[in-house]
């Protein structure tokens, strides 16, 4: 028999199906630090989501993005990204970088909904009229007004 004529068990069957490894990649990762690295990872991302929301929860805000995540213990850059409606058609955030100078990214987002409506998109679709000035790292700016159409199936 060759070994890619291997037999598995009903059991490493239902491992591979489950987990999408095979029984050899699955004990290498029990046995080496990639679970525990993986398992952290997960852990680490679904702990800043719930602090991100609690915070977002206690502050009033209705968009607050923190990346890499807040617990991260990278060395890179974070980067803070907060947004708030100001009327129910307008939306306004801002972002930065800690290590950068300035606003690095603002954004408004006017929400066209009464503008969709007429011309018979229904509700199904998201029409924006999106405004933003990004900061680059030649301390330019660029500035960018883009109609946006999302229609979800």
């Amino acid at each position: 028999m060759a070994e890619s004529d291997q037999l598995y068990t009903e059991e490493q069957i239902k491992t591979m199906l489950l987990f999408n490894l095979t029984p050899e990649e699955l004990e290498s990762l029990w046995q080496g630090e990639g679970f525990a690295k993986e398992a952290a990872a997960t852990m680490e991302d679904f702990l800043a989501g719930e602090l991100a929301r609690a915070i977002r929860a206690e502050t009033g805000l209705d968009e607050l993005e923190v990346s890499p995540s807040l617990l991260a213990s990278e060395e890179r850059d974070l980067y803070v990204r907060l947004g708030k409606y100001v009327t129910r058609d307008i939306f306004i955030s801002v972002g930065k970088g800690l290590r950068s100078i300035g606003l690095d990214e603002v954004r408004v987002e006017y929400i066209l909904a009464e503008l969709a409506k007429r011309l018979g998109l229904g509700t199904r679709a998201d029409l924006k009229l999106v405004g933003e000035r990004v900061q680059e790292e030649s301390s330019k700016s660029t500035y960018q007004v883009q109609l946006k159409l999302k229609y979800r199936f």
